[in-house]
C-alpha cells in the first residue's frame, strides 16, 4: 500500500495516525534530538560558528536509537570532517586560482564520498567527508583569499564537530543502551511469534516487520552494541543466541507455515510457552543462578525445537557458544559489480554542480543551501525519488512556515540565548518526533527541521531578516527539484529494477544460507529477510513512478510470485536446517547418503546463485533452469547394509520431507520466472 492509496474509505487519514502514534522510545529520540540541538545553538552562539543551521540538522542526521551508534556515528563525523578539512586545505593549495582545477575537485569529493557512502560500511562519515571537501573548495568564490579560506574550512570542521560532540554527550547520559534494544527485539519476535499461533489479527505484518527492517536494524545495532560493554560475557553470547533462536522460529512460523497445521490445542499451548519466555527475557540477568537440569523438549517437531531453543537461551545456567556477532565487509558484496554505486555518485555530484553553477552564475549565494541539500537528499530509484520530493515539498513548507511565524513573532521579544535555545529545542523535538516514524513520512521530519534551522539560525542570535530565510527556503527547493531531476533522467533506475536487485540479494542471501558448508547460516537468513523487505517496500513507490499506476500487470505479477516463492522456498531451508536431532543424523548417514545429500543442497545454493544473476538480467533463462533432484536420502540409506536405528526413523522421514518440499520451492520458482 503506497502514501498515495493508504487511507480508509471513510476518507479519514488513519495512516497517518499510525505513522505519528507513539511507541517505546520514539519520545526518548526526540528529546534526545532537542537536548542536543539545543547545545549545539549555545556552542554555536558563544563560538561565533557559522552555518549553525547545518549543524543542527546534523544532530538529526547522525542520532540513532541506542549509545553505542550514536557514539561511533559522532565519531566517524569529527574523523570523516577532519579528514576532509585535511585533504580540502591541501587541495586550495593547488587550486586556488583555477577555477576549472576547483570545479574539477568538487565533482571529484563527491563521486568518492557518495560511491563509498554507497558501497561500503562507512555510510555516513563518507558523505559527510565528501560534502565537507566539496565545499571547502568552494569557498575561494565567496572570499578569494587563501588564508581566509583556510580559515572557513577550520569553521566547517568546527560546524560538524560541535553537533557530533553534542550527540556524544546526550547518547552518553541519556541514550538506551545497544544491548537492552537487542533483547527487546528478541522479546518482540517471541511475542509476535505467540500472536502467529493466536492467529491474532496483524500479527502476520508485524512479523514481516521485525524479520525484515527491524531485523536490520538489529544486525547494524551489533556491529557497535558491545564497544562499549564491560558486562557479563556470557550474558552477552546468550543475547546473541536469544536473537539467533528467536529469528528462526518467527521465520519458521511467518515463511514456512511451521504451525498451519497444528491443532488449536497444541498452537496454544506453545504460545502460552513463548508467553513465559519472553517474560523471563525481561528478567534476563547478567550472572544467572546455576541450574543443572537443562530443559527438555516435549517432542521432536521442528516447532517445539525452536520453542526450546529460544527456552534454553534465558534459562539460567545456559552458556551460549557464539562469542561475538558477524563482522560485515568493508566494502558491500556488489560494491565494484554493480555500477548503481559510481553512478549514484555521479549523480549527485552533478546536480551538487548544477547548483553551484546556478548561485555563483547568478552572484545569489543565499541560495547556497541548494548544493547542501544535494548530499543530505540523495536516493536511488526514480519512484523513491519521485515519493521522498512530495516528502520534501510538504516537510521545506511546513518548516518554512514555522522558521517565518519564528522571526515575526518570536525572534523581536527573545532577550537571550536561553529562549533561543528553548524554541530551536521544541521544534526540533516535533521534527524529530516526525523523522522517527518509518519512511513513508520519515525524510518529511527531516526537511521540516532542515528549513526551519536555516530561516531562523542565520546569524549570531536571534534573526530577523526574512530576505535570508526566503533565500535559503528557495535554496532548498532549487537543490530537491535539481536532484529530482537527475536522479529520474541520468541513469534512472526504475521501481522494478529496484526491486529485482533486492530479490537478487535475497537470493544471494538465500543461496549462502542453502550452502551445506555456511558456517553463518544464521546470519544469512537475517540478510535474506532484510533484503525481501527491501524489495516489498521499494515495490509500494511504484504509483510515484512515472507510468508507474500504467505498469505491466504481468510484470507485477511475476514480482509478486517471485517475492512469495522465495519466502516459501526460506521458509523450507530454515525447516531443514533447524530441525531437531539434524546434526545426529548427519553423522548417521552412511557416505552415499550424505553425498546425495550434499549433492541436493550444494544444487540448490547454484540455482539460487543463477537465478538471482536472471533476476538481474545477468544470465539467461536456459542456464539456471532447475534440473536438480531431492537427495533421495532414504534412497541412498535402503541401498546400503546399515540397519537404521528407531531413533533416527523419524528423523530420516523429515530429512527426506524437507528436501521434497525445497525442490518443489525451487520448481514453483523457477516456473515464476
Amino acid at each position: 500500500m503506497t502514501l498515495l492509496t493508504a487511507r480508509v474509505a471513510d476518507g479519514r487519514p488513519r495512516w497517518l495516525q499510525r505513522e505519528l502514534a507513539g511507541y517505546p522510545g520514539r519520545d526518548l529520540f526526540a528529546l534526545r534530538v532537542a537536548i542536543a540541538c539545543m547545545l549545539t545553538v549555545a556552542a554555536a552562539m558563544a563560538l561565533q560558528v557559522p552555518e549553525t543551521a547545518v549543524s543542527c540538522y546534523l544532530v538529526l542526521y547522525a542520532t540513532r536509537d541506542d549509545a553505542a551508534s550514536t557514539i561511533v556515528t559522532g565519531l566517524r563525523l569529527i574523523a570523516g570532517a577532519g579528514a576532509g578539512i585535511l585533504v580540502g586545505a591541501l587541495a586550495m593549495r593547488f587550486s586556488a586560482q583555477e577555477p576549472l582545477a576547483r570545479a574539477s575537485l568538487m565533482i571529484a569529493f563527491t563521486v568518492g564520498g557518495m560511491f563509498l557512502a554507497s558501497a561500503t560500511t562507512l555510510g555516513s562519515m563518507a558523505s559527510t567527508a565528501g560534502f565537507v571537501l566539496a565545499l571547502a573548495v568552494t569557498l575561494f568564490d565567496i572570499v578569494p583569499i587563501p588564508e581566509l579560506v583556510v580559515r572557513g574550512a577550520l569553521y566547517l570542521w568546527e560546524a560538524v564537530a560541535i553537533p557530533a560532540v553534542a550527540i556524544i554527550v546526550v547518547a552518553a547520559f541519556g541514550a538506551p543502551r545497544a544491548q537492552v534494544l537487542l533483547r527487546r527485539a528478541a522479546i518482540a519476535r517471541i511475542a509476535t511469534a505467540a500472536a502467529l499461533l493466536r492467529g491474532e489479527r496483524g500479527a502476520v505484518a508485524q512479523a514481516r516487520e521485525l524479520l525484515g527492517p527491524e531485523a536490520g536494524k538489529a544486525r547494524e545495532r551489533q556491529r557497535t552494541a558491545w564497544l562499549f560493554y564491560s558486562g557479563n560475557a556470557n550474558h552477552r553470547r546468550r543475547i546473541l543466541a536469544l536473537l539467533d533462536s528467536s529469528y528462526a522460529l518467527l521465520a519458521a512460523l511467518a515463511w514456512g507455515g511451521a504451525g498451519a497445521d497444528l491443532e488449536p490445542e497444541r498452537a496454544t499451548a506453545l504460545a502460552a510457552r513463548l508467553d513465559h519466555v519472553a517474560l523471563a527475557a525481561k528478567q534476563l540477568r547478567a550472572n544467572p543462578p546455576p541450574r543443572h537440569d537443562p530443559p527438555r523438549l516435549e517432542d521432536s517437531d521442528l516447532l517445539a525445537a525452536l520453542v526450546g531453543e529460544v527456552e534454553a537461551a534465558v534459562s539460567p545456567g545456559f552458556v551460549a557458544l557464539r562469542a561475538r556477532p558477524p563482522r560485515e565487509p568493508f566494502f558491500h558484496a556488489d560494491a565494484f559489480d554493480n555500477p548503481d554505486h559510481l553512478r549514484f555518485g555521479l549523480k549527485t555530484a552533478l546536480a551538487a554542480f548544477v547548483c553551484y553553477a546556478i548561485y555563483t552564475g547568478l552572484d545569489w549565494f543565499g541560495i547556497h543551501t541548494a548544493m547542501v541539500t544535494c548530499y543530505f537528499v540523495a536516493l536511488s530509484s526514480v519512484g523513491e525519488t519521485v515519493h521522498k520530493l512530495t516528502l520534501r515539498i510538504v516537510g521545506c513548507l511546513i518548516g518554512a512556515g514555522l522558521g517565518v511565524l519564528a522571526i515575526v513573532a518570536l525572534m523581536p521579544v527573545m532577550t537571550d540565548i536561553g529562549q533561543l535555545m528553548l524554541m530551536v529545542g521544541a521544534v526540533s523535538f516535533v521534527a524529530a518526533w516526525v523523522a522517527a516514524g518509518s519512511p513513508r513520512i520519515s525524510y518529511m521530519g527531516w526537511q521540516i527541521a532542515f528549513a526551519f534551522f536555516l530561516c531562523t539560525l542565520n546569524n549570531f542570535g536571534p534573526s530577523s531578516d526574512l530576505v535570508a530565510a526566503r533565500d535559503r527556503v528557495l535554496g532548498i527547493l532549487l537543490g530537491n527539484l535539481v536532484m529530482t531531476v537527475v536522479f529520474t533522467t541520468v541513469w534512472p533506475v526504475r521501481v522494478q529494477r529496484a526491486v529485482g536487485r533486492s530479490l537478487a540479494a535475497g537470493a544471494r542471501a538465500l543461496a549462502r544460507f542453502a550452502d551445506p558448508q555456511a558456517h553463518d547460516a544464521n546470519d544469512e537468513a537475517e540478510r535474506f529477510g532484510v533484503a525481501l523487505a527491501e524489495a516489498r517496500r521499494v515495490g509500494e513507490l511504484r504509483a510515484f513512478e512515472p507510468g508507474g499506476a500504467a505498469a505491466d500487470e504481468s510484470a507485477l505479477g511475476v514480482a509478486a510470485a517471485e517475492e512469495d516463492g522465495l519466502e516459501r522456498l526460506a521458509g523450507a531451508l530454515i525447516a531443514a536446517r533447524r530441525a531437531p536431532d539434524s546434526t545426529a543424523l548427519d553423522e548417521f548417514l552412511p557416505e552415499p547418503a550424505r553425498r546425495a545429500e550434499t549433492a541436493f543442497r550444494r544444487a540448490v545454493s547454484g540455482w539460487l546463485a543463477a537465478y538471482a544473476s536472471r533476476i538481474e538480467g545477468g544470465s539467461t533463462a536456459a542456464d539456471s533452469r532447475w534440473r536438480g533432484a531431492p537427495g533421495g536420502v532414504l534412497e541412498a540409506v535402503a541401498a546400503s547394509d546399515v540397519a537404521v536405528p528407531v531413533a533416527f526413523a523419524a528423523a530420516l522421514g523429515r530429512r527426506n520431507a524437507a528436501d521434497r518440499l525445497i525442490d518443489a520451492g525451487v520448481r514453483r520458482l523457477d516456473e515464476a520466472g
